[in-house]
């Protein structure tokens, strides 16, 4: 009987916030039903997904218009079309979270404390604090509409739920994918997102500030694997890397070579780093470049 109660509880607070972003999705039906029918067909179904930032190929848009198409009309009501889209709101992975987290109220509700621990050692954001972590809360849980002291801060299954899909600080991941690579990486390189560094070297502004191998430590311990060298012919037949035409000051390839990337290109990953070279070298100087590569490297 405590789950139900719970659950209705949870419900009632829900009611204001569920209104709002229906009469949105209300709002994209009607605009989306361009015969003013009241049903939507395949090709303005396909338009409204579009408008609410869902993209399919045209074989997967067929394929969920027959699931949410329940009565088989080939149309598709409002009420069908709401229910699609709080199915596609279901994500059962941040409930899984949610319980981790929840350890007081294990599986109904989060203490500031726990939310703080969180985030701070889960999601790493060690510059937040216990007051910041009660603001969410406030701001992430339905207000009665009538005014009254708030004893003890909560945060409820639905208020996480909406702090997870619109607040910047969240990005859901689960500790042990910190951990393992459960990917599959045995795909062409052509397949992946790449964590890139753009101006390795630089620890400031592209005018006037420092050019540092520094940089290319911290990008490559940090995860990164491509880092880019920007490569100008220098003194006495040796490239250097700065950002060209400013004020920027000048790191030798060989040194960039010697002492970030062979020693620390592997240290966080196995996989293949990337040198992105802007290459603005003679052909004397690419020569050099080269040698430094395959005797350094």
């Amino acid at each position: 009987w405590f789950f139900v109660i719970q659950e209705l509880i949870e419900a009632m607070k829900e009611v204001e916030h569920q209104k709002e972003y229906e009469l949105y999705l209300r709002e994209k039906f009607n605009s989306a039903d361009i015969s003013g029918t009241g049903f939507l067909n395949l090709n303005e179904f396909s338009l409204l997904l579009k408008q609410i930032n869902i993209f399919l190929e045209e074989e997967d848009t067929v394929q969920v218009f027959n699931d949410v198409d329940a009565d088989n009309t080939t149309l598709i009501n409002e009420g069908e079309f709401l229910k699609f889209y709080h199915r596609v709101l279901s994500r059962p992975m941040l409930f899984d979270v949610f319980e981790s987290i929840s350890k007081k109220y294990k599986g109904l509700a989060i203490t500031s404390w726990e939310l703080h621990k969180f985030l701070t050692e889960v999601q790493k954001n060690e510059s937040i604090t216990i007051e910041e972590c009660d603001n969410i809360i406030k701001d992430y849980e339905i207000k009665d509409t009538e005014k009254m002291e708030i004893k003890h801060l909560y945060l409820s299954w639905k208020g996480f739920q909406r702090f997870c899909m619109s607040s910047s600080l969240f990005h859901v991941r689960k500790s042990e994918m910190d951990q393992i690579v459960y990917q599959d990486m045995t795909r062409p390189l052509c397949d992946y997102f790449i964590n890139t560094s753009h101006n390795t070297y630089l620890i400031g502004n592209q005018i006037t500030s420092d050019s540092s191998i520094d940089g290319y430590i911290r990008a490559l311990t940090g995860g990164c694997r491509c880092v880019e060298l920007d490569c100008w012919d220098g003194p006495d037949g040796d490239p250097i890397i700065y950002h060209g035409w400013t004020l920027t000051s000048k790191l030798l390839v060989k040194d960039v070579l010697m002492d970030a990337i062979k020693p620390y290109s592997f240290l966080k990953s196995p996989y293949p780093v990337i040198l992105s070279i802007e290459n603005h070298c003679s052909p004397e100087q690419q020569d050099r470049m080269a040698e430094h590569m395959i005797n350094i490297l």
